[in-house]
């Protein structure tokens, strides 16, 4: 004999086959045909599995259940059942707290007793955007401690304990919450209110008094300035930002003073530098001739470790590179700061520069990427990263390439060349088309026709050719490739890459043939991202196309294990994450001869991707989906046919939404009697239809 039909979907449900399976559940609870005792018992063993996986689909498909029915179909059997579980309905919530109420005292106190040995609470786990964060848990404790005037008798004597705690975060939350219960609790008696107050004051005007240094009173309050110092700090540095955001509040005397106390502060103190760095950026919106004048030139000291007084162990090097970032806001600025990153760079490379590390330099580039990234949203500033520094990047790196074979040279590092990538690349992906098509025609005459008068000055003083897509070249000149990807790259389908087939050829030499794993790398990333601009070639758009499916799925020849291909774990999702928009994008903007390129990628890509993933992205792109019918491609049809089947199965509301456009196609291809696929399909979608006709009929 079959199992019932709701215990088949429950299997399906916690299997994740079927999340539309709570549908019927719910139904034969509805009819009567199920009760909600026998469900819980069934889904017991899930309920209470240690697979938090199982666990989580049982509770889930519970949760979804109870959320269709009515209030009036619990009983009050079944409500007290479900008042020991969680995850309870609208409506059921009331019924349990009226229960509640009767029972009174005892429910609190029971409560108190079983979450009192609860230290690492099971619904607060590490990793999840939406999961219980430590802040909330404070403010919530500290709402519930000063909810009501009769907790002060009680919370006092546990505020003062925590207040003794070794631990500075817990001694911050205990005067923070005893600040909020102040402004609640009272004694209940004006006269030990007076006498308190009376106290309070004897104490402070005696610790106003100056002390012996050995007296306990001292004592008492170097530890209260250690413990809150930093707080103390914050408070005086973040009301700059407020006094300093009147230009004309203080006199130029007294501005300055204020800066100078700041800038003493400011580099060897961590726990200051996120306001620091607030209050340089006020200055820099506010009075930027105070910032040139008095700032910059200190940061640029710092910058050089030039300041003598400053305890080199003590410096903090990543707080000075964060305030350069903070204050370059205005083209002026950008200027200054550029120009003295890059001949620190200049300096350091040519073993000119002793006091700036290695490390100082990976920051130094770090900061001037981040500084890209701020900047490029300023036309001005756009235009002076397009014009001046950009060529710059390319001549040090060319000319360094060319004439320094030290391998052990820091400017050869990948960390150093990916952070001038990204340069290149927010500028590029900023830029107006014309600009890019510009800048695009002249790395193709430094990379593929090695020509680089269009960067460099004086490019016969070179020792040797740029060649860096040549396998023979060194290294030092084949890794630059990683300067080449941001550019031809990022064009989008108006600015045409001219002689992207040569490209391809010399990547493909490359990523096969190169010894330096960089190298190798880089001409892989720099040709899968070319694979995308092929898509709008009538020529070989289609074999691009389908050279997807070799990168998606394992091949026997190439790109598997056995081969020694280098396979990243979720490496499909995130082809699919990095490439989907663009791929709808081309497809709108393409000609009508190259479209279906772009639907026979999105489908190689929707085939491998998990289940979930697919559900999740798939309703934008359901159209285009439709659109793959039209496509005279079989395979694509095939390929589109089996998606829609699995989403008959597993997402029946997003079928549901198209079918005005999916029906008519559907009949057309049933005609085809090439492929059986397709009328199983079009059998499965109308089974379907009939269901959801029963379904709200």
């Amino acid at each position: 004999m079959s199992a019932p039909m709701w215990k088949t979907a429950v299997n399906e449900f916690i299997k994740g086959q079927n999340d539309s399976a709570s549908n019927v559940v719910a139904k034969e609870l509805s009819n009567g045909d199920l009760k909600l005792l026998e469900l819980v018992e069934h889904l017991g063993d899930y309920l209470t599995s240690v697979d938090n996986t199982a666990r989580s689909r049982g509770i889930k498909l519970l949760a979804d259940v109870l959320y269709q029915l009515h209030d009036d179909q619990l009983s009050e059997k079944e409500v007290e059942l479900l008042s020991q579980m969680k995850n309870l309905p609208d409506g059921c919530s009331q019924k349990i707290c009226r229960e509640l109420l009767e029972i009174g005292t005892d429910f609190v106190y029971g409560f108190i007793q079983v979450m009192d040995a609860e230290k690492d609470p099971r619904n607060l786990p590490p990793g999840e955007l939406n999961a219980i964060s430590r802040e909330d848990l404070i403010l919530g404790l500290r709402g519930c401690l000063a909810a009501s005037p009769k907790f002060g008798s009680y919370c006092y004597p546990l505020l003062l304990e925590k207040m003794t705690s070794d631990i500075p975060s817990a001694k911050l939350d205990s005067f923070q919450t005893l600040a909020v219960c102040s402004e609640v609790f009272s004694s209940g008696n004006p006269i030990i209110e007076e006498a308190a107050l009376s106290a309070l004051t004897s104490i402070v005007c005696t610790l106003s008094v100056k002390n012996d240094q050995g007296s306990p009173v001292k004592g008492f309050l170097t530890e209260i300035m250690q413990n809150t110092s930093r707080q103390l700090q914050q408070s005086a540095i973040q009301g700059l930002c407020v006094v300093f955001s009147f230009k004309d509040l203080l006199t130029p005397e007294t501005k300055l003073m204020a800066i100078n106390k700041l800038l003493d502060v400011a580099f060897i103190n961590k726990d200051i530098s996120e306001e620091c760095s607030d209050v340089f950026t006020v200055i820099a919106n506010t009075d930027v001739e105070v910032l040139k004048l008095t700032v910059l030139p200190v940061l640029v000291k710092a910058l050089r470790r030039e300041l003598m007084e400053v305890d080199d162990v003590a410096y903090n090097y990543g707080a000075v590179l964060k305030y350069l970032t903070s204050v370059t806001i205005r083209t002026d600025v950008l200027q200054i700061v550029i120009e003295e990153l890059l001949a620190i760079i200049r300096e350091k490379t040519e073993g000119l520069h002793k006091c700036t590390s290695d490390s100082d330099l990976v920051q130094i580039v770090n900061c001037l990427s981040a500084i890209f990234k701020s900047s490029v949203n300023l036309p001005s500033s756009l235009e002076y990263l397009y014009r001046t520094i950009v060529p710059r990047i390319y001549s040090v790196l060319v000319t360094m390439a060319i004439n320094n074979k030290s391998s052990d040279n820091i400017i050869h590092s990948p960390d150093i060349l990916q952070c001038f990538s990204a340069c290149i690349r927010y500028m590029s992906t900023a830029v107006e088309h014309k600009q890019l098509k510009e800048l695009c025609d002249k790395i193709t005459d430094l990379y593929l026709h090695e020509n680089p008068r269009s960067f460099l000055q004086q490019p016969d003083e070179l020792s040797v050719k740029f060649q860096p897509l040549k396998v023979k070249s060194p290294w030092q000149q084949t890794q630059l490739v990683s300067l080449l990807t941001p550019v031809i790259c990022s064009c989008p389908s108006e600015v045409a890459v001219s002689n992207a087939d040569k490209y391809i050829e010399k990547l493909s030499d490359l990523s096969s043939s190169s010894q330096h794993i960089y190298t190798q790398q880089s001409a892989c990333k720099c040709l899968a991202g070319l694979l995308l601009d092929l898509l709008e070639s009538e020529e070989v758009g289609e074999q691009a196309a389908h050279g997807f499916n070799i990168i998606l799925t394992e091949q026997d020849d190439v790109m598997n294990k056995n081969m020694n291909a280098n396979i990243r774990i979720m490496y499909k999702q995130r082809i699919f994450q990095e490439n989907v928009i663009r791929l709808s994008s081309g497809y709108q903007k393409s000609d009508s001869g190259t479209k279906k390129n772009y639907l026979i990628v999105l489908s190689y890509m929707l085939k491998v991707l998990p289940k979930q993933v697919m559900l999740s992205e798939l309703p934008p792109l359901f159209p285009l989906l439709v659109h793959s019918l039209l496509c005279e491609d079989t395979n694509l049809q095939v390929s589109t046919m089996a998606t829609m089947y699995e989403l008959t199965q597993s997402a029946p509301d997003i079928i549901s939404k198209h079918t005005d456009s999916l029906i008519p196609q559907l009949l057309k291809l049933c005609k085809n009697p090439k492929s059986m696929v397709l009328v199983g399909t079009c059998k499965e979608i109308n089974k379907e239809e009939q269901d959801n006709d029963k379904l709200f009929n």
